[in-house]
């Protein structure tokens, strides 16, 4: 994307944008780090641009790592960019799926990328990624982070995959796991933020999902390609040569607005049925992340119909955060809610 592109996308937000509505601008690619000084001017823009007139600008820069280095970091904190590091895990897990294209190893550098960001950015996230071949060491995978210094670990599952009843069978196993975790970290007085857990604490003290924490897909949430083409998730961008998604572009504007509807369980026949279904029936439907277009896209190919392994994850996510809230809410007693 070139600034010129950059300039008419903080336009196009700023005519959408409703007055005191803060503002994520979030950098992926790709890899983002190989236009770093771009990245760089667009974010300075972007402060100058009325778009930042009495709103809140919160930028971050998602990235694989390798490009990570202490001149790198400290521009993007002086910048007010957070950085988020793409990492599945210690070097079985990460080189699994994520060598390079020689075929090399990239767990050594990544490994240091993320020693290097919580040092000088304390704040920096990583997002590890498991599959049905991963979702048995879960445990490690955060011990593993958490050792490295990192206390703000997101969990997310490859949809994408071929999830099997097997797998759920393991899930809750690991998802059991990662819960003594994050008990253990906050019983031992250093927390970390671990998004399958906490996330899910969070829901069940504020009655479930509001509706601004909802999908907003094609319509609070856009993605913009390098050519300007208009995406209703940065998931659903793709590698941005493909049309399935696209929904406008900033010539035309929005010309085809995808919004997630509410929700049809994979079970029911009929996509476009009315009537009640599973999900609408479900007890924690309100708790349930069930309106994930992208993620109900890579599972079933619909935007508006879950798989079966979303499901069962909310299912036990739900079921190990409640038990931690309780053990914790006893064990710490109100420091432990002033954490939250």
């Amino acid at each position: 994307m070139d600034l010129s592109t950059a300039r008419r996308v903080l336009d196009f937000i700023q005519a959408r944008a409703a007055e005191a509505e803060n503002v994520d601008i979030g950098f992926f690619g790709g890899e983002p780090l190989l236009a770093l000084p771009l990245v760089m001017e667009i974010a300075r823009m972007a402060r100058s641009h009325p778009v930042a007139r009495d709103r809140k600008l919160d930028f971050q820069l998602i990235t694989n790592g390798t490009l990570l280095d202490s001149a790198c970091i400290e521009a993007l904190g002086r910048q007010g960019i957070g950085i988020g590091i793409s990492c599945d895990g210690p070097s079985f897990f990460q080189d699994a799926h994520r060598r390079y294209r020689d075929g090399s190893s990239s767990a050594v550098d990544v490994d240091k990328a993320i020693r290097l960001a919580v040092q000088i950015l304390p704040q920096t996230m990583v997002n590890a990624v498991y599959r049905p071949d991963s979702i048995a060491g879960l445990e490690k995978v955060v011990s593993y982070f958490y050792g490295l210094g990192v206390r703000a670990i997101f969990l997310n599952p490859d949809f994408r995959a071929d999830w099997s009843e097997a797998d759920v069978a393991v899930m809750r196993k690991s998802y059991a796991a990662v819960a003594e975790l994050f008990r253990a970290y906050h019983l031992a007085g250093d927390p970390a933020r671990v998004s399958l857990i906490d996330a899910k604490i969070a829901l069940l003290l504020n009655g479930g999902y509001s509706p601004h924490e909802r999908c907003s897909m094609g319509r609070r949430e856009l993605a913009f390609g390098p050519e300007g083409a208009i995406y209703p998730c940065e998931r659903l961008a793709g590698d941005c040569l493909t049309s399935e998604h696209r929904i406008g572009s900033l010539e035309e504007g929005i010309v085809r607005l995808q919004t997630c509807v509410p929700p049809v369980h994979a079970d029911t026949a009929d996509g476009n049925n009315p009537g009640a279904t599973p999900c609408q029936e479900c007890s924690i439907g309100d708790y349930c992340m069930h309106w994930c277009g992208c993620s109900n896209f890579f599972s079933t190919g619909s935007y508006n119909r879950p798989g079966a392994f979303l499901c069962a994850s909310e299912k036990e996510a739900l079921r190990q955060a409640s038990r931690v809230l309780a053990c914790l809410s006893e064990e710490i007693g109100p420091e432990f809610m002033s954490r939250l």
